[in-house]
């Protein structure tokens, strides 16, 4: 199952999508990309808030329009993955 992810904390943030495209393209197939956990194997390692030094939102603040574009961001991603676009890099 496809998950676009997004975070942020203090003036930055990060988006990824995981487990997109299936390889070999086949609907349904196994995911040619890794899975969050395989990016961040313990609870509440990496993100943006490691990035900012491992403050969290109540210590660091967050820039109020960064969560909007993260999560406008995060939509479009989502809806890439609902319509099958290519991703656009190649």
């Amino acid at each position: 199952t496809p998950l676009a992810s997004g975070a942020a904390v203090g003036t930055q943030g990060q988006l990824a999508v995981y487990n997109f495209p299936p390889a070999g393209g086949a609907a349904g197939g196994p995911a040619a990309g890794g899975c969050y956990r395989c990016m961040y194997p313990q609870r509440g390692g990496g993100g943006a808030a490691a990035s900012a030094g491992g403050a969290s939102c109540s210590d660091a603040g967050v820039l109020g329009p960064v969560p909007g574009v993260i999560g406008a961001l995060a939509s479009a991603e989502a809806v890439k993955v609902l319509l099958h676009a290519p991703d656009g890099s190649g």
